[in-house]
């Protein structure tokens, strides 16, 4: 997401108690994920490095960039069942899931109609929610 609209941000530090060292490879996408708001980690200050993405998480990051760069997307008005297991989403993740849903950005549910809001992104889901983002009309580049 970081690159893909061009977010990198060289001057970018980063708060997460597990990345520390500055000299790492994707320190500076993590830091200027994090400043640009496309991240807050988790709870006890970590960002999770090593930890796999869930398909809610991955939804929240896509809709907090998608606002940020200036793109109309809301979850107003949507259908709040957009999934068969729209229960499992958690609070945090709603918002985005359903507006994303409702846009056909998130659109990575099984042949049931499910999510799996809190099994693992693929790469093949993460690529194609990261392509239906970067292509979605008015979105700011």
């Amino acid at each position: 997401l970081v690159n893909t609209f061009n977010l990198v941000d060289m001057t970018a530090t980063c708060s997460f108690s597990d990345v520390t060292d500055k000299n790492a490879w994707y320190y500076i996408y993590i830091a200027s994920a994090e400043k640009a708001g496309i991240t807050n980690g988790r709870g006890d200050g970590t960002f999770g490095i090593g930890d796999n993405v869930t398909r809610e998480e991955m939804a929240t990051m896509v809709y907090r960039v998608a606002r940020s760069r200036g793109l109309t997307i809301s979850a107003i008005g949507a259908n709040v069942n957009a999934f068969t297991d729209m229960y499992a989403v958690s609070d945090y993740a709603k918002e985005p899931v359903v507006a994303l849903a409702a846009a056909g950005v998130l659109d990575i549910s099984d042949a049931y109609g499910r999510l799996g809001p809190q099994e693992v992104a693929s790469r093949a889901q993460a690529a194609l929610v990261i392509y239906n983002i970067s292509n979605f009309t008015g979105i700011k580049k």
